[in-house]
């Protein structure tokens, strides 16, 4: 198909003429264009909520999206209605970390436990750097006029400029819980690990800081770190974004063929090689931090096993997320075919490299532990269609909600952690993105 350019009466030309006017079931349309088309200006540009820009772990994948044609309230809901659809066609959200328990503490409580949305358009790059503008269709109007009423909400960016980020007092970060009570939580861990019900338990804190402002620039500078992560920015309404950079994934499923992994175990990442590659070497015979990673590892298997004909995993590594490096080992299946994917979340989500071991104990001990509610950290973020998904964890993550920006960190607690030494991970782990204010 020859590429065109981002004008309004050639759109509306080319999609037209890929669709049947008398058609009344749900569609995908793609249009390739030609550049200037950068997904985060042209995102910026949008009007509509919700809006959202992710990419895939490796970046290659991208997309940015806005408005919807569609909601569902859960996974159930949005697969059931997608299930005969063509397999471009993708539904687009997540899910809170306890997606059961409806938030009343700020600065969740406008936040849904589960949504997911059909954008109305996308702006999607391939790995061959090839980009496609999308409109999804869903049949209530004729063809014509839907085609010509998402040509009316669509905006087309004439400069390609980027507006630019705000900056943040790094001295107003306040945490929650502070050192002093981080030490009483994991005082309260210990008394779970000596009861002899928990193995693991994952904790969590958030630190605060007030931010008059916020735009999608602040993406590009995190894409420009180069880091492999998933990126993700999702705004739902106005004024509340939750937005970062995760290195775990949940799961991808292709067809049958699902993968996934076990991501536990940390140690800091310097830029200096050779401290990177000691830290490397201690993080890979550390006792304490292979458990961590066997643990999750457990899970999956001990879960995942019975939905699947066939079960493997590879060799333990270590991958890097910016100034930390994880154990990592990666987990693929091949699942029954009357396998859903709602039921690959239920088995797979929390993992207990966000909860803990066991992972249902764990989510109990973390309700009476945890000062802050998590909302969507340690949640999931991703895409789904008739024939394939993809999900990450969200992790290395901040909300920016009623002026504020909410940093959260967490660190898997073992019985012979240290608090100050779990202490220091969390801020290392909270340089990944406090550093882009700089």
């Amino acid at each position: 198909m020859k590429h065109t350019v981002l004008r309004h009466h050639e759109l509306r030309k080319a999609l037209l003429a890929q669709c049947q006017l008398s058609d009344t079931h749900p569609v995908h349309l793609q249009v390739p264009i030609a550049e200037p088309s950068d997904l985060i200006l042209w995102l910026q540009a949008q009007p509509h909520r919700p809006r959202l820009f992710w990419t895939d772990r490796r970046r290659e994948h991208r997309v940015a999206a806005a408005g919807e044609v569609r909601t569902w309230p859960d996974l159930a809901s949005a697969q059931a209605a997608i299930k005969d659809c063509e397999p471009n066609l993708r539904v687009y959200g997540g899910w809170a970390f306890n997606p059961r328990r409806v938030s009343h503490q700020a600065p969740w409580q406008a936040w849904p436990t589960q949504h997911f949305f059909l954008p109305r358009w996308e702006l999607r790059q391939t790995p061959e750097n090839k980009r496609y503008l999308c409109l999804n269709l869903w049949g209530e109007l004729s063809r014509e006029a839907e085609i010509n009423l998402a040509l009316e909400q669509l905006v087309l960016p004439e400069h390609q400029e980027a507006p630019l980020s705000p900056s943040l007092m790094l001295e107003a970060l306040h945490d929650t819980p502070n050192l002093q009570g981080w030490h009483s939580m994991l005082a309260q861990a210990k008394g779970h690990f000596e009861s002899g019900h928990l193995q693991k338990l994952v904790l969590s804190k958030v630190s605060c800081s007030k931010v008059p402002g916020l735009n999608l620039h602040l993406m590009q500078r995190l894409l420009d770190r180069q880091r492999q992560a998933y990126h993700f920015w999702f705004e739902p309404f106005e004024n509340s974004v939750l937005w970062g950079a995760s290195p775990e994934r949940l799961y991808t499923r292709e067809g049958r063929i699902v993968k996934t992994e076990a991501l536990a175990g940390t140690r800091p990442c310097p830029e200096n090689p050779d401290q990177a590659l000691a830290y490397r070497d201690a993080l890979l015979h550390s006792p304490k931090e292979q458990q961590e990673n066997e643990r999750v590892q457990e899970h999956i298997e001990k879960r995942l096993g019975p939905l699947s004909s066939s079960f493997w995993m590879e060799p333990l590594t270590v991958i890097q997320a910016g100034p930390v490096q994880h154990l990592y080992r990666q987990i693929k299946a091949e699942i029954h075919p009357d396998i859903q994917d709602v039921q690959l979340v239920k088995t797979l989500h929390p993992t207990p490299a966000v909860s803990g071991y066991p992972s249902h104990l764990a989510i109990d001990a973390l309700e009476a532990i945890e000062p802050q509610d998590r909302g969507w950290y340690t949640g999931a973020l991703g895409w789904l269609s008739s024939a394939a998904a993809e999900w990450t964890v969200v992790l290395r993550v901040a909300l920016w909600q009623e002026e504020c920006m909410y940093f959260y960190t967490g660190a898997g607690i073992m019985p012979d952690s240290d608090p100050d030494a779990e202490w220091e991970e969390l801020e290392a782990k909270l340089l990944s993105l406090k550093t882009l204010f700089y």
